[in-house]
């Protein structure tokens, strides 16, 4: 039997997964607000593109999702 072999987390993830990421890490607690102003300051992405992507990383327990009005928050439940 061969040994299992560990992925990091850029591997496991897609590239805007990814980059997401790395604004969540350096800001700590972000709103879907944040992050999309983060990212256009790069290049275009849709405000509901990064919603969207934010939702699923909380579904797949990478981030905590906190339900505020009027803006949920999300924050990295693991660290890079």
């Amino acid at each position: 039997m061969s040994a299992r072999r560990k992925h990091s987390l850029s591997e496991v993830l897609g590239p805007l997964e990814d980059e997401i990421m790395q604004v969540v890490w350096d800001r700590g607690e972000v709103t879907v607000r944040d992050v999309h102003e983060a990212l256009r300051a790069r290049r275009p992405i849709a405000y509901t593109t990064v919603m969207t992507t934010l939702g699923r990383l909380s579904d797949k327990g990478l981030l905590k999702r906190t339900e505020d009005q009027p803006a949920h928050r999300y924050s990295p439940l693991l660290t890079r």
